[in-house]
């Protein structure tokens, strides 16, 4: 008796470059590799924020302030923009933070219609105390990568998130939203993958 055969599923994408030998065998080995990937990276954003105490959220906006060169402050619109979430997100969270001294919001000199943030003293304090995990989460992480493929892996990430950034209103719908984890404080249980093989901030 003939066994029957199969079925198979279509190929997942249309365009020649991201098939190989007219498969997508690659690709979604390429995007299940992301998927892990991205998971790795949400469950040590999530205990690395736990060390300082804030929201992954939070300590993305604590990190990005920590690298900007802005001594008066960066306008809550422009931190906004950078992290690309609504203007309203940043003013609810920026006062969480302020309400920690974590933060300092203060009006900008030439229009006080704008607000601006800064790392408080405290802010400062409690991220070069979690420092030494973010360190070796990131060396454990990245560590057999060459420079050039730190570079490259940059690039592409970019890439990826410029193509992205372009997509018609419709076609972003259909992309799953960005979850606002609950407040984390270390006190808290951070989700198994606290110290995870591969994680990073």
């Amino acid at each position: 008796m003939a066994r029957t055969r199969k079925p198979a599923l279509p190929n997942s994408v249309s365009r020649k470059a991201l098939l190989i030998g007219g498969s997508d065998t690659t690709f979604r080995q390429v995007v299940d590799d992301l998927l892990l990937l991205a998971t790795d990276l949400q469950s040590a954003r999530f205990a690395l924020a736990a060390l300082v105490g804030v929201t992954p959220p939070q300590y993305k906006m604590m990190m990005y302030l920590a690298r900007q060169d802005a001594p008066e402050g960066l306008a809550l619109s422009a931190l906004a923009q950078a992290l690309d979430v609504s203007l309203s997100f940043v003013v609810a969270e920026t006062r969480r933070l302020q309400k920690q001294n974590l933060f300092t919001l203060s009006r900008d000199k030439q229009d006080a219609r704008v607000v601006r943030a800064s790392l408080a003293a405290n802010g400062w304090h409690a991220l070069k105390q979690a420092f030494p995990a973010v360190r070796r989460t990131n060396d454990r992480f990245f560590g057999a990568l060459t420079r050039h493929e730190l570079i490259e892996l940059g690039r592409l990430a970019a890439l990826v998130n410029k193509v992205r950034a372009g997509l018609p209103n419709q076609a972003k719908k259909a992309t799953p939203n960005k979850a606002t984890p609950n407040k984390a404080t270390p006190n808290k249980a951070t989700p198994n993958k606290a110290t995870p093989k591969k994680a990073a901030p």
